[in-house]
């Protein structure tokens, strides 16, 4: 839409499909305590409500806007709709039954499942970083003990793929649509684990593999039950000052606010923190993905028969000190000084995957380092997310794309199925599709990106989910009469129904005795009787091709 801006996300929660769903900030709050682990405090614990997952959002605000990284800490059998942290500061998380997306309805069971942080004594990962082409390091809060990991490498595994996870195995969540079938098509390889460390100061391992420079996942299965992953987003930092004193590491972003934040209790840091406030040389290196800041991204193979003007990206470096930049790469204009303590980099990418190297440095001592971006779209400044924050040795990774083959639609018959929708089937009685039928059920224009088993279950066992925008309710009236229908509306006097075949019946709430959610779909069961092989081909077929 024109003059429309799509604010990004802080932060994108992936592969697609996760469905965040509840959320609560972790305290400490008012009559309650925190749960976890200290640096935990003022996290968002978040449900990925159709994949069983729970995920630890750390956000910082910077001068241009919030920044955000994100950690998974848990994999559940069921569908997790909401969390609540309880006064002794224990988590509670509230699961819905039956499958994705939508679960078995409003009556079916659920479950309520208490999570506690029962050793506070044992060593905690803060961090996990790509420290270089071939090393990776993980960071504790407190020291750990080094005869536990004496032969640790041995029982390591790392996965590396785009649609990776940690705890991948516990997974058993898998909503049906295209995509993610297509995520379980995207090559996943291991990466071997060729030494495994204790840092001198017993706070850090290092975990040695060959040489991974693809922009992926890498997931890390530890003994001991530790699951964590890292991607190689974040900046190389380099801190020279007097007296041949250095710091050489990574950040997670190059604003001190937010590095500083997100490493809250990495002893590994501490000293860079320290030593912003002395006189020296703070050297960043990293490659930036400029590509649509701005423009709203698209699912893996989907076209949209429109492709947007490129964005111009304006790359805004200050500080209250002196900053110099270089910029090198595809699309890089100007490299603007614009006094001493602010640097403009203008880049316009014309494709993914052309990413522009940087290196900024700054003099200390220096009390902040904002980075932000606008573009001509929208000259607002706003804060980098992390994921467009590569290491320097980064190379980008495309999906693998596959044309869509659903081998039990072939040779149906699309225009037969059509006129089975609206004719012998009766899902017109119902549903929309293509602006044909009734407004009773959901809509079907977005069964096009469904996998062929989740649909056809939808068909032939419609009380397996229940979408909660179609519920039906059953109506009892005063004069004994009873109505059934979803809720298309309501106002503090009355409730419009949708009835099974498209008649709407508005209902005064004076006349209701009693108005309850069924249990069960009001799609009828049985259809795969009344239908041939081939019909249910032909139908099938016509609720999954593409529209021309």
């Amino acid at each position: 839409l024109p003059d429309v801006i799509d604010e990004p996300s802080v932060f994108d929660y992936a592969p697609q499909h996760q469905s965040a769903c509840g959320f609560r900030f972790n305290g400490p709050g008012k009559d309650r305590s925190r749960f976890g682990p200290q640096f935990w405090a003022d996290d968002a614990i978040v449900t990925g409500e159709s994949r069983g997952k729970l995920w630890r959002t750390s956000v910082a605000k910077t001068a241009a806007g919030y920044v955000a990284v994100n950690r998974q800490f848990a994999a559940i059998g069921m569908l997790p709709v909401d969390v609540a942290i309880s006064p002794q500061g224990d988590l509670v998380v509230c699961c819905h039954s039956g499958p994705p997306d939508w679960g078995a309805g409003p009556r079916a069971p659920g479950r309520v499942f208490k999570i506690s942080f029962t050793a506070p004594e044992a060593p905690q990962p803060v961090a996990i970083w790509p420290e270089s082409e071939t090393r990776t390091v993980v960071a504790f809060d407190r020291p750990v003990d080094a005869a536990v990991w004496r032969d640790a490498a041995r029982f390591t595994r790392i996965d590396a793929g785009r649609a990776v996870g940690p705890a991948d195995r516990l997974e058993t969540l898998r909503p049906g649509y295209a995509v993610v079938t297509l995520q379980g098509k995207q090559p996943r390889t291991s990466l071997p684990v060729e030494r495994l460390d204790v840092g001198q100061d017993s706070t850090t391992l290092a975990i040695d593999t060959p040489p991974r420079r693809q922009a992926v996942t890498y997931s890390l299965a530890l003994p001991g039950g530790i699951d964590l992953s890292h991607d190689l987003s974040g900046v190389a930092a380099e801190w020279r000052g007097a007296n041949h004193a250095t710091w050489t590491g990574w950040l997670p972003h190059p604003d001190p606010i937010a590095a500083r934040h997100f490493l809250r209790s990495s002893p590994t840091h501490e000293p860079l923190w320290n030593r912003l406030g002395e006189p020296g040389t703070l050297t960043i290196r990293f490659r930036f993905d400029p590509w649509q800041m701005l423009i709203p991204a698209t699912q893996d193979g989907t076209n949209l028969g429109w492709q947007p003007e490129p964005e111009q990206v304006t790359l805004a470096i200050a500080t209250d000190g002196v900053v110099r930049a270089t910029a090198d790469g595809p699309g890089v204009g100007n490299v603007e000084q614009r006094g001493d303590g602010e640097v403009r980099i203008v880049i316009t990418p014309t494709k993914a995957g052309e990413w522009v190297d940087l290196g900024v440095e700054v003099a200390t001592p220096a009390t902040r380092v904002d980075v932000s971006f606008h573009t001509d779209r929208d000259s607002r400044p706003r804060a980098i997310p992390v994921r467009r924050l590569l290491v320097p040795f980064s190379e980008p990774s495309s999906p693998v794309v596959t044309a869509r083959v659903i081998p039990e639609i072939a040779g149906a018959d699309v225009a037969a199925g059509k006129a089975l929708f609206a004719g012998k089937a009766a899902c017109a009685t119902c549903h929309q599709l293509d602006g044909q039928g009734a407004k009773v059920g959901p809509p079907l224009d977005n069964q096009r990106h469904r996998d062929y088993a989740s649909l056809w279950r939808d068909i032939v066992a419609p009380n397996a989910t229940l979408n909660p925008d179609a519920i039906a309710y059953r109506v009892l009236l005063g004069d004994g009469t009873s109505v059934t229908g979803v809720r298309l509306a309501e106002t503090s006097e009355e409730i419009t129904l949708a009835e099974p075949g498209g008649a709407t019946r508005v209902v005064r709430k004076a006349d209701i005795d009693e108005l309850s959610p069924l249990s069960v779909s009001l799609m009828p069961m049985g259809i795969e009787k009344l239908l041939s092989p081939s019909e249910v081909r032909d139908l099938m077929a016509y609720l999954l091709a593409e529209k021309p």
